[in-house]
């Protein structure tokens, strides 16, 4: 099998299911990661094994076939995606003193976004008027001092956080809980090229291709809330996804705005 670029490999390890602690694990167990997938793929698993189970070996063998990687090069080129690895020059302060940081960060755009103060804006996918214009205003009036909005490109308050922002000058990152090619709800394709076009960033620990499950959501939420020096929250159910991001900044000493 021919090799591909390091980015690629990256990707096929980040499209197997499993916490980040153990793609850290592997990752330590073995640094050159075109040499991780040679060992995985060719049968030489068993320094791994206390790492994968037998479900997780069995999905990187399959998505380890030449035709995915292939795929996964392709994708990444025509899209611009490139990857911060933890413990490695670039990869976030902020994200690398977490209890559970991702171990792979997947991104277009501009990574010295991520080097601005920053704030973490969420809050409900149905809100209000007065909601969504709370968030367009509060994001415009920090950007316009500097500060960058982070938010996750859904619906509702991420949407206006994310464009309050831009109009304020500042950049802004979104954080997906899909792979950075797809296009998110697609209702806001136009407002991510836009985060582009004024040099902001996109980021995932998903691997390109991957869908927007639901499960991706909640433990998203913590890269958020994780990059940010406060969380600002306008409009939530207490029983909402916008939730799990109030306990992340709790769990990660942040200070809370609503």
């Amino acid at each position: 099998m021919r090799l591909f670029p390091r980015e690629v490999y990256l990707a096929w390890l980040a499209s197997a299911p499993m916490k980040s602690e153990q793609r850290l694990a592997l990752m330590k167990q073995e640094k050159d990661i075109g040499e991780l997938h040679e060992a995985v793929f060719h049968g030489e698993w068993a320094p791994f094994r206390p790492v994968l189970s037998d479900k997780l070996l069995s999905d990187l063998r399959s998505n380890g076939e030449e035709k995915y990687l292939k795929t996964w090069q392709r994708v990444m080129e025509r899209e611009d995606i490139s990857a911060l690895v933890y413990g490695e020059q670039g990869y976030p302060e902020a994200l690398a003193s977490l209890q559970d940081p991702p171990a792979i960060l997947f991104y277009r755009g501009n990574p010295s976004a991520l080097e601005k103060t920053c704030a973490a804006m969420v809050g409900s996918r149905n809100a209000s008027w007065k909601g969504l214009t709370a968030a367009d205003k509060v994001a415009r009036e920090l950007s316009e001092h500097g500060i960058s909005i982070i938010s996750g490109l859904a619906h509702g308050i991420d949407a206006a956080a994310h464009q309050g922002c831009l109009k304020g000058g500042s950049p802004t990152i979104a954080v997906l809980g899909c792979g950075l090619d797809r296009n998110y709800p697609a209702e806001n394709a136009g407002l991510k090229q836009q985060i582009l076009d004024q040099g902001g960033l996109l980021l995932s620990e998903y691997a390109p291709g991957d869908k927007p499950l639901g499960w991706h959501f909640p433990i998203r939420n913590r890269i958020i809330t994780g990059l940010a020096d406060c969380l600002i929250m306008i409009e939530a159910r207490i029983r909402s996804g916008s939730m799990t991001s109030v306990q992340h900044a709790l769990d990660q000493g942040r200070d809370i705005f609503s």
